[in-house]
């Protein structure tokens, strides 16, 4: 390879070449996204906040944005290019079949409006086979839930379905319009949250992460109300405590 094509590229060259990794990796870590903006424009991770910027305003016209959030559980930030639109939910027809969007919308609604966060994944599959006609078989309907959960809009962990990442990230207007009733906003970092703990005092929420930041030698008290959370209730598919309403696969 020629030295000169090692070199990060300048200017507008540079934000296009930016703009279109971004368009298609899609769904990616900060790490990544540092090293991409590193490779492609030279620029340090201190200035990545900047870079985003320009990038949104290159997306814009589109209707398309660059945003990020939390891992819950981790901590780890990732990032998605989203669409800006009315209905994001519908904006994702590229890569799936418009079953597979049915599915993804109908396991999202069971799963949100759910107390525990969760729904069994024996009954996700049944879901998804009947919401999907080419869902001949049981198999068929499961590798539909797994794909999902593969590409981040859906998370399966110890048998239960719950929502991912992406959805957080990419669907949160969508959800939050659809159904506000059943948000859940970390009282520490304001972000949404799909799996946590409740605060049995305030009914606050914390996710794993922010709890275990809190977290002291003694015990863990609620940022809200500063009550302790001994005996706070758990939501979402990583905790065994909720799984009481479904018998799982």
């Amino acid at each position: 390879m020629d030295v000169d094509e090692e070199r990060p590229a300048s200017g507008a060259e540079a934000q296009r070449m930016l703009v279109q990794w971004c368009l298609s990796a899609q769904y990616f870590s900060e790490a990544e996204l540092h090293a991409a903006a590193e490779r492609i424009t030279g620029d340090a991770a201190d200035e990545l906040q900047a870079t985003v910027e320009s990038m949104n305003g290159a997306l814009g016209p589109f209707a398309l944005a660059l945003r990020s959030g939390m891992e819950q559980t981790t901590g780890d930030r990732r990032w998605a290019v989203v669409s800006t639109s009315a209905d994001p939910i519908s904006a994702l027809g590229t890569p799936y079949p418009p079953a597979t969007i049915a599915v993804l919308r109908h396991l999202l609604e069971l799963v949100v409006t759910d107390d525990g966060y969760a729904i069994g994944l024996h009954h996700a599959v049944r879901e998804a086979a009947a919401k999907c006609p080419a869902a001949t078989t049981r198999r068929v309907a499961e590798d539909i839930v797994q794909r999902l959960a593969d590409d981040g809009w859906l998370t399966v962990e110890s048998q239960w379905v719950g929502v991912g990442q992406r959805a957080c990230i990419e669907l949160q207007p969508y959800l939050a319009d659809a159904y506000p009733d059943c948000m859940k906003t970390c009282c520490l970092c304001k972000e949404m949250a799909t799996r946590g703990i409740v605060c049995a005092a305030c009914a606050e929420v914390l996710h794993p992460h922010c709890a275990e930041r809190l977290e002291s030698a003694a015990a863990l008290s609620c940022p809200a109300c500063r009550q302790r959370m001994a005996n706070s209730e758990s939501f979402g598919p990583h905790r065994p405590s909720r799984q009481k309403s479904e018998t799982p696969l």
